[in-house]
């Protein structure tokens, strides 16, 4: 059972986080720019993956993800759940903004 604090928590991220995702929003954004922009967080998530000194398949059990969806979200062919978005920041010891910022 989560606790008042780890409830208090989630609700706090998901309240400093909604901006951001707001303006990437890539369900509203025409294809070619939403192509754009997945492999844009694909090279940020690379970047980041690779600052920490981890491979792929580390990152994809850190993040508890199969190693394929690493691979296929850095080469931008994924559009992300949140809470994919989540676990990789989680697997990277990063906070999810710095995940979404540009390099």
């Amino acid at each position: 059972m989560r606790s008042l604090a780890q409830a208090r928590q989630t609700a706090t991220l998901i309240f400093l986080l909604f901006p951001l995702l707001k303006l990437l929003s890539l369900t509203q954004v025409p294809m070619d720019r939403k192509d754009i922009a997945m492999r844009k967080f694909g090279r940020r998530l690379a970047f980041l993956r690779r600052q920490k000194g981890f491979s792929q398949r580390e990152l994809a059990a850190a993040a508890g993800l199969e190693y394929r969806q690493v691979v296929a979200i850095e080469a931008g062919k994924v559009n992300l759940l949140f809470t994919t978005i989540l676990a990789l920041a989680k697997g990277l010891e990063v906070t999810p903004d710095q995940l979404l910022e540009s390099p």
